[in-house]
């Protein structure tokens, strides 16, 4: 069985339930339009399997190569960076559960970036930390970005001179908590002026509205 879509739609995706014994399911999905740039996969509670059987997200037929493998009990939530995907569910002969029922759900770069866990950095490399190229309105991101290496104790940010923010508008923060309450810096121009950061970890923080979208900030962050 395949099954594409041309749209930014959501489709679900269910076993029957509960499932069968000795199943040997192939299907295919394909979102083909361009704006796609990953697929999030949500699963309903109810969502498990039995010891010895498996659901498998592969970009392959022969399930080679992997995005998630399930083999027992809940089944968690996820994401890709694909445009298609190859579910394969094979189950045994001894016994059966409430299988799966899942959303697909397609995200352009905005949404994908929006999904993108915080990051820990081990070694002294510099990175280049950026948002999309330009931005999406109703944005609102906060990230934990944390230098490990035990030498660290500060950060310098290097913005790329094409950072641009709608003044007033949209905002960059940088704090030392969550919450945003405790401030290292802000922006809400497009005077986004290199600093240095006196920790080895800092929280950012990036709100816009829903009207104009500039190039966005980009900047190196060099421990």
């Amino acid at each position: 069985k395949s099954q594409t879509s041309s749209n930014m739609s959501s489709i679900v995706v269910e076993s029957p339930h509960p499932y069968c014994n000795n199943m040997e399911a192939r299907h295919y999905y394909n979102f083909s339009s361009n704006q796609v740039e990953a697929l999030k996969i949500d699963f309903v509670s109810s969502s498990s399997l039995r010891s010895g059987d498996r659901l498998i997200f592969s970009s392959s037929t022969s399930g080679r190569n992997p995005f998630k493998v399930f083999e027992n009990g809940s089944l968690q939530d996820f994401f890709f960076i694909a445009s298609s995907f190859y579910m394969h569910f094979d189950t045994n002969h001894s016994g059966t559960a409430y299988g799966f029922k899942f959303t697909v759900t397609p995200l352009n770069q905005c949404q994908l970036f929006s999904e993108l866990p915080d990051e820990a950095f081990d070694d002294l490399s510099p990175r280049v930390l950026e948002s999309p190229h330009p931005y999406c309105g109703r944005m609102n991101i906060h990230r934990h970005y944390a230098f490990r290496h035990s030498s660290v104790d500060i950060i310098r940010i290097n913005f790329d001179s094409t950072s641009r923010l709608e003044a007033r508008y949209d905002k960059l923060k940088f704090s030392r908590d969550s919450s945003g309450n405790d401030i290292i810096k802000a922006f809400n121009n497009n005077d986004m002026t290199d600093f240095t950061i006196e920790n080895n970890e800092f929280y950012l923080h990036f709100t816009s509205d829903g009207s104009v979208n500039y190039y966005g900030y980009s900047f190196t962050a060099t421990p």
